[in-house]
């Protein structure tokens, strides 16, 4: 009997967030009042032979996007948990789906642990934690990059402001980077402390990454950052937003250090990511519904049709074995 609930359970929650994906991405894409003209216009883009190419290329690229980060899911867990290809790609699919109602996406762990023994799956919900971290150190190292290049466009003049400016980012990004490559010795530090035993089993996983571990880590995180960057080019062009690439580049970097820390979630974030990428990229680029178009069909493919295939996944694939 307790079996039959705890299957009736699982069975409820898989298709609450199945049915959940498929009408948060109706009320997302298909509901809104601009759809058709959404729609017309990508039309009106397909009808460029060239255009037709970029769409493909960034399909693709979404493709690319995903692999990468299974790779990185597949490393994290090579070291405690070893899996396939497939698996781990279902895994992330499904974090997809379940990120969506979470803000920044901080419950995509819970999905991916989905597909793990109940014994491993702290441990997988730690590794995740430590996956997600280091794209968000990639987001706030290429942000910062981006803040030096555009230190002009925001501050005065003044060069002392200027210069005290730059010195502190980049002092900031290296404490960053520092304090994430000592993530093993800060596992090894709290496993020999008495006073935080009870945090040894978990902080245990930490001490499991070498900064190699965490220097391949780092370098896929960077190709998914270059991938979606791209993409983003890509779609802007599209859309008849023609900047040249590296001040295109620029301001991209600022909107996904934006987009990285401001508190949304996925139900809330088009429309967020809309506003900041019109803030920062409509003074350069006078086509503003080129820009919100191009964020709206990125978005499209680079989650929302993920975010199927991963309620897909959660809705057929058995919780427990």
């Amino acid at each position: 009997m307790i079996i039959s609930s705890r299957h009736f359970i699982i069975n409820l929650v898989k298709s609450i967030l199945a049915l959940g994906s498929a009408y948060f991405i109706y009320v997302k894409i298909i509901s809104r009042p601009d759809f058709d003209e959404m729609v017309a216009g990508i039309q009106s883009a397909l009808l460029n032979p060239n255009n037709s190419f970029i769409l493909i290329t960034v399909c693709l690229l979404m493709l690319v996007n995903w692999l990468l980060e299974t790779g990185k899911w597949k490393l994290l867990l090579q070291r405690f948990y070893p899996a396939g290809w497939i698996s781990c790609f279902r895994a992330v699919m499904s974090g997809v789906t379940v990120s969506i109602f979470t803000p920044n996406r901080t419950g995509e762990f819970a999905g991916r642990v989905m597909h793990m023994e109940s014994g491993s799956r702290i441990k997988g919900a730690i590794a995740a934690i430590i996956g997600s971290m280091n794209q968000l150190l990639v987001t706030i190292i290429a942000g910062g990059i981006g803040m030096l290049f555009s230190l002009n466009d925001f501050i005065s003049e003044d060069k002392i402001i200027v210069q005290l400016v730059a010195a502190l980012i980049l002092a900031g990004l290296i404490s960053l980077i520092i304090i994430y490559f000592r993530l093993p010795l800060l596992g090894k530090i709290i496993t020999k402390t008495n006073a935080l035993k009870k945090l040894a089993l978990y902080a245990r996983i930490f001490s499991l990454y070498t900064k190699y571990d965490l220097l391949k880590l780092t370098l896929l995180s960077a190709f998914r950052y270059l991938v979606f960057s791209y993409q983003f080019i890509l779609m802007l062009e599209f859309f008849g937003v023609s900047l040249p690439y590296f001040e295109a580049m620029r301001y991209i970097m600022l909107i996904y250090l934006v987009m990285a820390v401001v508190p949304s979630i996925a139900l809330s974030e088009l429309t967020v990511r809309g506003s900041v990428a019109l803030y920062f990229l409509s003074p350069v680029a006078a086509n503003p519904a080129g820009i919100l178009a191009a964020t709206s069909v990125l978005w499209m493919i680079n989650l929302a049709f993920p975010a199927i295939l991963g309620a897909l996944s959660v809705f057929y694939f058995r919780l427990s074995k």
